[in-house]
């Protein structure tokens, strides 16, 4: 995938992350490990911003990091036999990008930034070591790939098959949250067409014939939809979750509570990018 990186697309770093202070603490992937193994563990964990547009890494590439997102949106982009870029997969505040590491050397996909993101960089070698040393990350590293299954086989499964009204009646209901999406991340029109498999010119008719019939009414940041007239287009079972799970940290077998989807659908270019000041010097987001 070709990709054209400005200074301002660059990771910008912010300082050292303090696990045990994190905002996202109980949706962190080391939500389970005691504070203290967590500050004696002698690793740096760098945390980073990216603006919309930036490029964690690249397909192909070899790393050395593994990304745990808190806040943005963020797509993973593979290329296709043909030439053409899919996304196949969305990645929110409390996932992590880059476990395919632990198997192999090489990333599996693109992953760009949609929404401006603040992220934490952590070591690989950090990531084996609480791995080998703590039962509940290995499970929780468990979960959330058999999470990255379960998304793949809904994608198969009801993204890419069937007609266009159907694709993008699934997408919404997957992505709202009630009765509207969630303004706070959103998907471009180009984005959904790489998402479902279609042409951007569908996309945009199947949003226009949906906006005629009442099926959704378009904000400027998110959509209200009818979800009952939108199910009866398209029946499937009951979307996947986006986001992980809030674990609760002092009783590691308590039912997990629901998380809320977080995304949006919006057609109007991207919102200007804002300025952000010069920090210190880091090193390059992937090895």
């Amino acid at each position: 995938m070709e990709v054209t990186r400005t200074r301002a697309h660059e990771p910008v770093w912010m300082g050292r992350s303090d696990c045990c202070a994190c905002p996202i603490r109980n949706r962190a992937l080391f939500a389970q490990v005691p504070d203290a193994a967590l500050r004696a563990n002698g690793y740096a964990i760098d945390l980073l911003r990216m603006r919309t547009g930036g490029i964690l890494y690249e397909e192909g590439a070899s790393g050395e990091y593994v990304y745990a997102l808190r806040s943005g949106f963020v797509k993973f982009v593979q290329q296709s036999g043909n030439g053409n870029s899919r996304i196949v997969r969305l990645l929110h505040a409390g996932e992590v990008a880059g476990l395919e590491l632990l198997t192999d050397s090489t990333y599996r996909h693109t992953a760009m930034v949609l929404r401006d993101i603040d992220v934490c960089r952590i070591p690989l070698r950090l990531l084996r070591t609480l791995r080998e040393s703590n039962r509940e990350v290995c499970d929780e590293i468990l979960r959330r790939l058999q999470r990255f299954v379960d998304t793949a086989d809904y994608g198969i499964t009801y993204l890419s098959t069937g007609t266009a009204q159907a694709r993008l009646a699934r997408l919404l209901l997957r992505l709202a949250q009630g009765k509207q999406t969630d303004e706070r991340d959103w998907l471009m029109r180009e984005d959904i067409a790489a998402l479902l498999g279609l042409t951007l010119e569908t996309v945009s008719r199947t949003v226009s014939e949906f906006k005629r019939q009442n099926l959704v009414v378009e904000h400027e940041r998110y959509f209200e939809i009818d979800r009952d007239r939108l199910e009866r287009i398209a029946p499937a079972p009951e979307a996947f979750r986006l986001g992980p799970e809030p674990v609760s940290r002092k009783s590691p077998r308590a039912a997990p509570r629901v998380c809320r989807s977080r995304a949006a659908v919006h057609a109007a270019a991207p919102p200007a990018a804002r300025a952000v000041a010069p920090t210190p010097a880091h090193r390059p987001a992937a090895a």
